[in-house]
């Protein structure tokens, strides 16, 4: 695995903004762990992790969508640094040939260990990987079984654990929404990690 750090231009709310970035990767097919922050002068040190679904196209010297909506939606929370971990570390910009592999080439042999890492740096942690739409039968089981494996991290425990705006009451919490949802002004609200396992459970009785 290696380590590559840069600086990196967003634009976020029509201001051009350099943040410090440093990747964690294998080769280009893998990207476990993505980190952004300001220049420390200008650092407020208020920091967050997010769990996403896959990478697509960004890195330590390339943007993407969701990385540019993370980078908003936290800016606009005075909200300086901030870590990006996925269920999947596979990149991949498309979903289709996302949801065709096979579980353990989707998540990759480093990932528990990358995003456990991350878990033990960060208080609060934000969920956003979304549903598997339009997968399979088989792609959905492995779906909810890795998001099932995730929540039961022992490392996850006693974390500040939360999702990007307010699902009906009858949509699974499982599934918190995928930041293609968000909007900069959205609140975070509790995620019920014991409903979300318990939906879960009841998948696989």
């Amino acid at each position: 695995m290696e380590t590559r750090e840069s600086r990196l231009p967003l634009t976020v709310q029509g201001k051009k903004i350099w943040y410090n970035t440093k990747c964690n990767f294998d080769n280009t097919n893998y990207r476990y762990v993505l980190d952004l922050s300001l220049d420390e002068v200008w650092n407020n040190n208020q920091k967050i992790m997010f769990i996403l679904k896959n990478p697509s196209i960004a890195t330590h010297e390339k943007e993407d969508k969701t990385l540019i909506r993370l980078a908003g939606w936290t800016y606009n929370k005075d909200i300086h640094n901030f870590t990006v971990c996925n269920i999947y570390a596979y990149v991949e910009t498309h979903e289709n040939k996302l949801k065709g592999m096979e579980q353990n080439k989707r998540i990759g042999e480093s990932n528990n260990g990358e995003i456990t890492k991350c878990l033990i740096e960060h208080k609060e942690i934000i969920l956003g990987w979304g549903a598997p739409n339009k997968w399979s039968k088989k792609a959905r089981k492995d779906y909810d079984s890795r998001i099932k494996e995730i929540l039961e991290f022992e490392e996850i425990k006693n974390k500040e654990l939360f999702k990007i705006g307010k699902y009906e009451d009858n949509y699974p919490e499982e599934y918190p929404k995928h930041p293609r949802w968000w909007s900069y002004k959205m609140e975070k609200s509790r995620f019920n990690i014991q409903k979300a396992l318990k939906n879960l459970n009841n998948k696989f009785t």
